[in-house]
């Protein structure tokens, strides 16, 4: 479910930057392993990204490869 949430940012009305926020917060505390082969089997390129960027240690929404690929919902279709 939050890699399809991810998957979908864009879709959302919520504050994007809070919503990732919290399913960093939340992804920390899961089993990394186990996380990242549901990943690799589910999530789209972006969102790959996002969950190796965070846990390799960075900061993945404070980058702007991140934040510059999420469509508006206008320009999503």
């Amino acid at each position: 479910m939050m890699i399809d949430l991810m998957n979908n940012l864009h879709l959302l009305a919520e504050d994007k930057e809070s919503v990732v926020r919290h399913v960093a917060k939340k992804a920390r505390t899961m089993d990394k392993s186990k996380l990242m082969r549901t990943v690799q089997g589910y999530a789209g390129a972006r969102t790959q990204s996002f969950f190796e960027k965070l846990f390799q240690g960075e900061d993945p929404w404070t980058k702007s490869f991140f934040w510059e690929k999420i469509p508006t919902p206008e320009s999503a279709g």
